[in-house]
Order: structure tokens, then C-alpha cells, then sequence
């Protein structure tokens, strides 16, 4: 399998989709890449043309590049259906969020069974998942995945401006750098180069993503379903910082998995390495925005994350017996090789990069 040009694929009309849920997952990943699309050109003052599609691509797959003398951001198909089950899945789970109530006959409850997929290659392989939620657990869900969603699309528009689309044209010859990569065996600065624009575009994404939790906490004044999701815990930031980690630890177990299934490539560091500097990272652009409780921060994401590698464990999509203390070393050994990795190769797209990043 070869790594083909996302634009030799259909783009997917997602405003045909009938189901209301749905299609609002598909809108929002749009309107994520309208806005930050917007505040590139504003911000940096670019001429060349920024645009964002779903393709009719089967596997789950993200791409940011150049072609036709603009910059472009795609999705396939399947994204924003695949992270909402698994939400919908690990949140039937008691022991995640235990404080939101599990009650299956109140009005609202959800109740159904979907193929998940469990070969992304073959998408006839699947098994169905009961999806059996209270309405407060199908609204963690659904923010949740609005997190996820929102964190891959401003990491693929991180590629645009740590200048990654110039950058794989030049060392690779190719206008896509894709979120998974059928491009093997490669060299050892491949591999590196690769790990380290991976964790540039984190950086971005995560800078970029605590306007959603600024916004996430402001709701809880006037919603009563996130303030009921956030809990009582004295610090609505540090709970929304700590979910946000929770959530994209998920995520990143997940496409981990997919990836192995594939046979496929990607610079994207072992979940729990990724999940921790994301960690570091959401921390450092929250104290420019706002005043939080940094060590109940620390303290609620444990929890959060013990709960969640449960959940996951149950549902075959992560291993916990693994988690031991020389693993935890590991995992801490691994964060520093990506920062030393960063440093390392972060000159090699300066020259198209739009900030600086001193």
C-alpha cells in the first residue's frame, strides 16, 4: 500500500448525511477549520488560500500539505463518526466520571447498538457495541469527542503553520504529510524529522486549544449539563484541563491501535508519552489565560486517567497491566527523547515556519 495523494480521492459532501448528531460533528470540525483557517491569514498575514475537506477515504486518516498554490487540511470520512462511539462506548463505563448519574429509563437516554469498526482495513470486519448511556453520559460523550475532534483539526492546521506542508515537499517530494503513513522502511532522520513535527503541531494544537476549555468553563454559568459534567470539584479549569488529558489519551490509545492494525507508520509517540507532554503543554498556555489550581490539576488527572485506562482496558483498547513503576520511567525517559528530538529538528522548516518560535 502506497501512500496516496489525498486529492486523487472524492471529497465527501458531509451536508448530505441525514442524521441531525451526526452531521453536527462534520459541521463542527468545520466550522474549528473556517475559524483558525480565518486567524491564520488575519494573524500571520498570509496571501496563500487556506481550505479543509472531508474525503471519501475509508480509513481514519488526517493530512495537511499544499496543492494548486494553497494550503490544505483533509479528514477522511470516517473521523468524526469513529471518535464519537468511542466515546459513546468507554462512557457506559461506571467507573469513568463516576459522579454523572447512570440512569437508563430517564428521558433522553441513549440505547443502541453500532458496528464498530475493529479492522480499519477491512470495514466489514466489525463487532456491534452497545451503546447504552444515561442523557448525562451521551453529553460527556459528545464533549468529549468535541474535544478530540477539535484538538486533531488544530493539530493539522499546526502542521500549516510550523510550515510542514513546505517542508514535506522538500525533504519528501510529496505535497501531504499524512497522520499515517504507509512509507516504509525509514531512515533514522525520517523517523526523527518526523517525530518532531508531530510534536511542534501538538504544541500549536494545544496552544490553540484552551480557548475550548476558557469556553468549556464558561458554559458551566449557564448550562447546567456541563456544570453537572465538570462535577464538584472546586476548580472548573483544573477539571476541564484534567478531562481534555483524559479524553485525548483516549483518542491517542485508540488511533495507536488502528495504526498496528494497518501495518502503518506514524510520528507520533506511545499514548501515555503523549498524553503527558500534552499534559505540560495545556498547562503552560493556561497560565497566560487564566488563573487555575495547578496541583488539584495534577491530582484530578490522575484520577482521570486511572479511570480511564479501566475503561479502555474493558473495552480491548489498552493494557494495564504494563502500567508499573519502571513503565512510568519509561514514559518519562520517552518525553524527554521527544523534546530533544524537537530542538533537534525544528530548524528544518524555520525557513517556512510563520512565527518565530523564540
Amino acid at each position: 500500500m502506497e501512500d496516496a495523494v489525498p486529492t486523487d480521492l472524492p471529497i465527501f459532501d458531509y451536508t448530505k448525511l441525514s442524521d441531525p448528531e451526526i452531521l453536527s460533528l462534520y459541521r463542527r470540525v468545520m466550522s474549528v477549520s473556517e475559524e483558525t483557517a480565518t486567524a491564520i491569514t488575519k494573524g500571520y498575514n498570509r496571501s496563500m488560500p487556506i481550505a479543509a475537506y472531508f474525503v471519501d477515504e475509508e480509513i481514519f486518516q488526517a493530512s495537511a500539505g499544499i496543492e494548486d498554490d494553497r494550503y490544505l487540511v483533509l479528514f477522511s470520512r470516517p473521523v468524526p463518526i469513529l471518535v464519537r462511539i468511542l466515546f459513546d462506548k468507554i462512557l457506559a463505563h461506571s467507573t469513568l466520571m463516576p459522579w454523572l448519574p447512570a440512569d437508563l429509563e430517564a428521558e433522553g437516554a441513549s440505547n443502541y447498538e453500532v458496528p464498530f469498526i475493529i479492522d480499519p482495513l477491512n470495514f466489514s470486519r466489525t463487532e456491534n457495541w452497545g451503546i447504552r448511556l444515561s442523557p448525562a453520559r451521551t453529553f460527556a460523550a459528545g464533549t468529549l469527542a468535541d474535544i478530540c475532534l477539535c484538538f486533531i483539526t488544530l493539530h493539522e492546521f499546526g502542521h500549516i503553520i510550523c510550515g510542514h506542508g513546505e517542508g514535506v515537499s522538500h525533504y519528501y517530494g510529496r505535497n501531504h504529510f499524512l497522520e499515517f503513513s504507509a512509507s516504509l522502511p525509514r531512515s533514522k532522520l525520517e523517523t526523527e524529522r518526523d517525530r518532531a513535527w508531530e510534536f511542534d503541531a501538538d504544541v500549536v494544537a494545544a496552544t490553540f486549544m484552551i480557548q475550548f476549555i476558557v469556553e468549556l468553563a464558561a458554559d458551566v454559568d449557564k448550562n447546567p449539563r456541563t456544570r453537572q459534567f465538570l462535577g464538584e470539584v472546586g476548580d472548573r479549569y483544573a477539571q476541564a484541563l484534567s478531562l481534555a488529558v483524559a479524553g485525548l489519551f483516549a483518542l491517542f490509545s485508540y488511533l495507536q491501535g488502528m495504526r498496528r492494525d494497518l501495518g502503518l507508520f506514524s510520528g507520533h509517540p506511545h499514548p501515555m508519552v503523549r498524553a503527558q507532554y500534552i499534559k505540560d503543554l495545556l498547562a503552560v498556555a493556561a497560565r497566560d489565560r487564566f488563573a487555575f489550581d495547578e496541583d488539584l490539576f495534577l491530582r484530578l488527572l490522575d484520577e482521570r486517567l486511572d479511570e480511564m485506562m479501566i475503561a479502555l482496558q474493558d473495552n480491548g483498547l489498552f493494557d494495564a497491566s504494563v502500567f508499573t513503576e519502571d513503565y512510568s520511567a519509561e514514559i518519562n525517559r520517552q518525553v524527554h527523547e521527544m523534546k530533544e528530538l524537537q530542538t533537534k529538528y525544528r530548524p528544518s522548516c524555520s525557513q517556512w515556519c510563520l512565527f518565530s518560535w523564540e
